[in-house]
């Protein structure tokens, strides 16, 4: 194979690994649309669900684009309790019904902070000091070690109807 052809292989070879690229990209562009339709859906379901047992105050809560909970914990049944240790959290998952409380408890001898994906609130732990919030949607959160902003474990929070 002469300097010519290797150059035009090396042209056709690129040419057809870009073609791959748009190809991967539009259908990357595809899933997420259907997700975002999904995500339409659920919010219509979500929107049409109704509980009486859900703890007052809490009912400001839950639309698919807003926040799924509240630290307005007074009268909630604390189902779940994380317990946060150094480089893990136990349980990394639970299953809740709507309304119920989830309970978070610093295990370290420093302190942590919990982000969520849907609310606003981002609690920082102090050494055995603890957090509850109630929910009614599905949530994902992290934990991270407050010195240095390290990922220590993250979880999910779903919530059954």
């Amino acid at each position: 194979m002469g300097i010519k052809e290797e150059a035009g292989f090396k042209t056709k070879l690129l040419a057809v690994l870009g073609l791959l690229l748009i190809v991967i990209g539009a259908i990357g562009v595809l899933s997420y649309k259907k997700n975002l339709e999904l995500l339409g859906r659920s919010e219509k379901k979500l929107n049409n669900t109704t509980n009486n047992t859900v703890p007052s105050g809490f009912d400001e809560y839950g639309g698919i684009n807003e926040s799924t909970g509240s630290t307005k914990t007074e009268g909630a049944n604390i189902s779940t309790t994380f317990d946060i240790y150094s480089n893990k959290m136990s349980p990394a998952y639970a299953t809740l019904s709507v309304g119920d409380g989830v309970e978070w408890v610093n295990k370290n001898d420093f302190p942590v902070y919990i982000s969520f994906d849907r609310t606003e609130q981002e609690p920082t732990l102090q050494p055995d000091e603890n957090f509850e919030m109630i929910f009614r949607g599905i949530t994902y959160f992290q934990v991270y070690k407050k010195s240095n902003n390290e990922l220590i474990a993250r979880g999910k929070i779903d919530v059954k109807r």
